[in-house]
């Protein structure tokens, strides 16, 4: 069962890595494998090019990155290890052909965040103690 989960980026923060990249278009082949095309993937609603910015999810024990696939004429600028805000963020979850569980995150848009926006403190920070 898929299930898409609207996400609120006030509750947790994501910082990014600096790393965005355009995602490809695949082709399947008779044998079943799978290899890229080398055109970049467009939103089949806007037209406009898809886009993969790797971020830290920053409130976990342990950091984790995730990749959260953006829509964008031109490719998104985010400074290294910087919060950022995505709009309309969502994760969808669903089984991969391996069976495993798996999360696909995706956003209409990403940018820097706000100017005097500060990311939440992580749990276990002295930041978060203070609180």
């Amino acid at each position: 069962m898929i299930r898409t989960i609207p996400v609120h980026i006030d509750r947790f923060t994501l910082l990014s890595t600096g790393h965005v990249n355009a995602v490809d278009v695949w082709t399947e082949l008779p044998d079943g494998r799978r290899q890229p095309t080398g055109a970049q993937a467009t939103d089949d609603e806007t037209g406009d090019l898809l886009w993969t910015v790797d971020c830290l999810a920053a409130d976990q024990d342990r950091g984790e990155v995730v990749s959260v696939q953006v829509r964008a004429r031109h490719m998104p600028v985010l400074e290294k290890f910087a919060p950022v805000t995505f709009r309309d963020l969502e994760v969808r979850v669903s089984k991969g052909r391996d069976g495993n569980v798996r999360l696909y995150w995706s956003a209409s848009g990403a940018e820097p965040a706000r100017a005097g926006m500060t990311p939440r403190p992580t749990p276990g920070s002295d930041q978060a103690k203070a609180a």
